[in-house]
Order: C-alpha cells, then sequence, then structure tokens
C-alpha cells in the first residue's frame, strides 16, 4: 500500500528536516497524467528512486527547488516530469514565448536531456514540442528551424548558456523568455564557473522580473559557493532537498563503490594500466580518465601496440562524432574509454626525457618551443558531468583530478542507482597534494577512510615494463600530434560529408566505429598475446581449473601436465631460442675439435 506525502512546507535557505513523512512507492502516487505514466511505463523505470520521491511533490506543487543528490541517483527524472505535467496541466494556445527554459554546462548532456524529454513526451508530442540549441547548427540555421508555423514556438527549449545568449541578443530572433514559466539549471555548480559568470548575468536581464512569477530548480550532485550567486540572481524562497537516504548524498558507501588507489610514478602509470587490462584484473567495461588531450592519445597509441581496442572522446572531436561514440559505448559496442574531463583541464606537468627529432624538424626547434601544448578545444565539451554512461563498472583516474568535484562526478559514472562500481586512482607524488584533498572530504563526510590501497607482486608488473617502456619510447611528440589530426580529419568527414547519407541509412551509422587503429606507429604482433611466463601462477591455476576437471566418474588418474606446462613456457620465452642456439653452436664447436 502506498502513502502520500504530507503537505509539503517552504523553508526558508533551510534542509527540509525529517519528520514523520513517507515515500511514495508508486508514480501513481503522483497524480500524472496517464500519457506520462504510459511513457514511464515504456522506459521500464518500475519505481521512483529516492530523489524523485522525495522531490517531485515539491517539485508539482509550484515551489522553487534546490536540490542536492548523489550522481545516478534520477535527478533528470525529476524536473522533466514536472516539466511535461506543468505543460499538460496548464495548457495554453500557441503562442510566441518559450514556456520552459533547462540549461546545462555541456552539449553532451543537453543531448541527454533531450533524448529523455522526447521520451517522456511520446504520447503527448501534439501538445509539446521541444528543441535542443546545443546542436551542431548555426545560429541562423537554428532560428529558421525553431518556430514550426508563424505563430508558435517550442514549449521546451535545452541549451548551453552560450549558445542561448547567442539568440537572445539577435533582435531578429524568436526567442522570447519574457513569459517564462518554469527555470531549470541542471548541474548548477558549474553553471557559474568555468566561464559562465558573466553569461548567466546577462540571461538573467532576459527572464521575467524576480517577483514570483516563474519557478525554477537549481539541481547538481555537489553544491558550493558559486550556487549562491545562482539563488540570489533566479531563485525565490527555495525549498532546499539535501538528500540523506540510505544512499550518501555524495557518493555510494564502500559496499557499492570500491574506492583504490596506486601510488606510483608516471612511467609506471602506463606499465600498470597496460598489466591491468592485459591480464584482464578487472572485469567489465571501463572508463579511463585523463587531464589532457595529449596524454589521451599518447595511451591510445600505447594501447595499439598491445593490442587493446579503446575509443576516444575528447573535445577537439566534432559534436555528432563525441554523440556517436557516447551512445554506441552504451550500446555495448565498445568496453573501453579514454575520455578528458574537461577542455580547459590543467594537466600537471611531468619531466619528460628529450625525444628524438625526426629529419628536418631541427629547424622548426623554436616554434615547437613556443607551440601550446593544448589546442583549442569545445569549451561546452563534459562527459564527467551529468551524462549516464551504461553498465560501467570500473571508472580508472590514470591522471588524478585536480579538485573534489572533478573526482565526485568521474566515479559517479559508475554504481549508479543500484549497481556495484569500482574507482581506481594512479597517484603520482606531484599529484598528492590533490588526492589528499578529496580524501579528506571524502572522510568528513563519511567518518571513514574511503580509499583502499591496491595491493599487487610487483614481480607481476616487472615483465611487462621492458615492453610497455620499449613501446612508450616509439610515441614522440610528433607521433601524437599527427594521431589527433589523422583522428580529427577522419571525424569530420563522418561527422560532415556523410551526415546526410546516414539519416536516410540508421543501420550503416551504427557500423561506423570509433576505436578503429590510427596506424600512426607500426603495431608489433608479438604484443598481442601474453607468453605463459609473464602470467602470474593465480591466474594461471584459475584459469585451468575448469578444464582439469575430470570428465567421467570413475577414479582414474589424471594425467599430469606439469612438464607440458614447462615445456609450453619454455617455448613461448624469447631466450630460449636464443639459448638452444648457443648451446648447439658450443657443441659443435667441441665435436671439430675433437
Amino acid at each position: 500500500m502506498s502513502v502520500r506525502f504530507a503537505e509539503p512546507e517552504i523553508i526558508d535557505d533551510g534542509e527540509l528536516e525529517e519528520g514523520e513523512e513517507t515515500v511514495s512507492r508508486s508514480f501513481y502516487d503522483f497524480g500524472l497524467d496517464n500519457r506520462i505514466l504510459k511513457a514511464i511505463a515504456d522506459l521500464q523505470w518500475a519505481s521512483p528512486t529516492a530523489i524523485q520521491a522525495e522531490t517531485i511533490p515539491y517539485a508539482l506543487s509550484g515551489k522553487d527547488l534546490l536540490v542536492k543528490a548523489r550522481t545516478g541517483s534520477g535527478k533528470t527524472g525529476v524536473y522533466a516530469i514536472a516539466a511535461i505535467q506543468h505543460l499538460l496541466t496548464k495548457q495554453q494556445t500557441k503562442t510566441s514565448n518559450v514556456r520552459i527554459l533547462i540549461l546545462s554546462p555541456t552539449k553532451e548532456l543537453c543531448h541527454q536531456i533531450a533524448t529523455v524529454l522526447f521520451k517522456l513526451t511520446t504520447y503527448c508530442r501534439r501538445e509539446i514540442n521541444l528543441y535542443d540549441l546545443s546542436n551542431s547548427l548555426s545560429t541562423q540555421i537554428q532560428k529558421q528551424s525553431l518556430i514550426s508555423n508563424s505563430n508558435s514556438l517550442p514549449e521546451i527549449i535545452i541549451s548551453t548558456p552560450t549558445k542561448l545568449l547567442e539568440h537572445l541578443k539577435d533582435s531578429t530572433s524568436a526567442l522570447n523568455l519574457s513569459t517564462l514559466e518554469l527555470f531549470i539549471l541542471d548541474e548548477a555548480d558549474i553553471l557559474y564557473s568555468l566561464g559562465y559568470a558573466n553569461d548567466m548575468k546577462k540571461i538573467s536581464k532576459y527572464l521575467p522580473s524576480k517577483s514570483k512569477s516563474y519557478q525554477c530548480f537549481l539541481i547538481s550532485a555537489t553544491l558550493n559557493d558559486d550556487i549562491t550567486q545562482l539563488k540570489e540572481l533566479f531563485l525565490h524562497n527555495p525549498v532546499k532537498i539535501n538528500q540523506n537516504d540510505d544512499y550518501s548524498t555524495i557518493l555510494p558507501d564502500n559496499k557499492q563503490l570500491l574506492q583504490y588507489y596506486i601510488y606510483c610514478e608516471q612511467d609506471q602509470k602506463f606499465i600498470l594500466i597496460i598489466t591491468i587490462l592485459k591480464l584482464q584484473l578487472l572485469m567489465g567495461r571501463t572508463i579511463l580518465f585523463v587531464n589532457s588531450v595529449e596524454q589521451a592519445y599518447r595511451l591510445k597509441l600505447l594501447m595499439e601496440q598491445f593490442h587493446i581496442k579503446t575509443c576516444l572522446l575528447n573535445s577537439e572531436l566534432p559534436m555528432d562524432s563525441r554523440l556517436h561514440i557516447v551512445q554506441q559505448y552504451n550500446d555495448g559496442l565498445y568496453d573501453i574509454m579514454i575520455a578528458t574531463d574537461a577542455p580547459n583541464a590543467v594537466p600537471i606537468q611531468e619531466e619528460e626525457p628529450p625525444e628524438p627529432e625526426a629529419e628536418g624538424d631541427s629547424k622548426k626547434k623554436k616554434k615547437k618551443k613556443t607551440e601550446p601544448v593544448t589546442r583549442k578545444g569545445d569549451k561546452e565539451y563534459g562527459v564527467s558531468r551529468g551524462i549516464d554512461f551504461y553498465r560501467v563498472a570500473n571508472i580508472i583516474n590514470f591522471d588524478f583530478p585536480m579538485d573534489f568535484d572533478s573526482y565526485v562526478h568521474r566515479v559517479g559514472r559508475t554504481a549508479r542507482v543500484d549497481q556495484k562500481g569500482l574507482a581506481l586512482s594512479l597517484v603520482t607524488q606531484k599529484e598528492m597534494p590533490y588526492f589528499e584533498i578529496v580524501r579528506g572530504e571524502l572522510e568528513n563526510e563519511y567518518g571513514e577512510d574511503m580509499f583502499h590501497l591496491y595491493r599487487f607482486k610487483s614481480e607481476q608488473v616487472d615483465g611487462f615494463r621492458y615492453r610497455v617502456l620499449d613501446s612508450l619510447r616509439g610515441i614522440t611528440r610528433v607521433s601524437i600530434r599527427e594521431a589527433r589530426l589523422k583522428e580529427i580529419k577522419s571525424e569530420i568527414f563522418n561527422s560532415k560529408k556523410l551526415k546526410t547519407y546516414f539519416n536516410d541509412n540508421k543501420k550503416e551509422l551504427q557500423l561506423l566505429r570509433h576505436d578503429s587503429a590510427l596506424h600512426v606507429l607500426k603495431v608489433k604482433e608479438h604484443l598481442k598475446h601474453v607468453p605463459d611466463y609473464l602470467i602470474p601462477n593465480s591466474l594461471k591455476k584459475s584459469s585451468t581449473s575448469h578444464s582439469e576437471q575430470p570428465t567421467s566418474t570413475n577414479n582414474k588418474r589424471k594425467p599430469d601436465n606439469s612438464n607440458r606446462n614447462v615445456k609450453r613456457m619454455k617455448h613461448n620465452n624469447p631466450l630460449s631460442n636464443s639459448l638452444n642456439a648457443v648451446n648447439a653452436l658450443k657443441k659443435e664447436i667441441a665435436r671439430k675439435r675433437t
């Protein structure tokens, strides 16, 4: 038997106090329109998540909200359902004004929000139209497509702050926010940072007066000091909901999300990653986060040497390609993704040995010194915040993030809702200050140390050391630059030239893969397989335990395979052939002397 919420109470700048309220256990308890309920059933949302059950009643009552809830808790569903229900309840004649505006800091998150809203409006498309301004179309083309006829605009607009301002500043644009009814700010804690502070102040001038004329939601997994500025700009006596239930307000507990760390130097990171992946020490789909595009390509080129297929996601790629990569990853086409955190992340500079220069590069030596390490990327790019990556088992911080919020949103891509996950951070001496800050913040939040030392035997890694370091020597800045240019050209071609063709041939779009080798370096075939002498004995036993089980019920003695294993190890040992040749030569010399 389900129980409804008690009558909501407005609390000015305070948190909701725990009373005797009970949580709704069904979407039917919210009094939603049947068309929304039918769409929710199609999405197979069995019941509201904890944050949805607590927040939706307040959202439907017309009150402003300041919501803090952990990643993967279903925050998008809160305002998406509230927005559609608002429009269906208060239907109006078609006007030339936007009724609901949703702002998000990244194009990827805007696309995800639009997808959720599109699915929830499956059975009310005639009443509700929506438009995503963050798409790759130019502002001029968007102005023409915004108005379906001379008297109407889409009821819902999704956009990034920069793109919205382009339309608002254009006097020829039909976009008008003067009669806005609902304003939603997703990932609100960075909408006032990352260069958006001035944009948000300018947007506030185009909104209705600050008197209670529109409803506003500020939603995020982390709330910082910038939220105070946004509250003053947009909120009117908000209800503050700081989720406090079985899940933490920031991250899941240690039973759901296991967090490990390894102290290592920069070159050891590459050795550890190759060892972990080649020995399959982590099972399931994995995302590796790095702090720079250059580091991402260095890691991808190294994995190509060891025949490990990966797709790469960064701000330099066209938006259509980025969205396609995320979609294919969620569809299960790729198991490993390398992702840069943000376009403006400043990587920690590591001292690197001088690299051999190609012929003719000495003349351009001066230009290379002044050339910036990073290229211009899309400032509205971001995959660590808000994006739903499906069934991600492991998050690896190859480069440790430089602030607490970035760490929270990175590892929040796994252990979503009720799933389990693992986060592994590789920490160098220069990254230790960032790691200690994150460690201290989590310990203050939970009252215990959330990090565990990832233990392994050094001899298991030493076997891969020479192979990895030898491969790294061939990955120079020149080869990284060539790989970046090659992939960007390829993705631009796929994104623009074939866009019309793929619109008519959806099945062939699925065949377009993003994990193909760049072929900038010569790939060595012998690195594809792991010889037996590099596999730890514990892994050999686990891999052969199933094959050694008897197939019959009689008590026949099992054959001793120890000699066979020794022979196989000798055969796979690259030194054995050379040693045999030396021994044969010694015997031949001794025979001739006699």
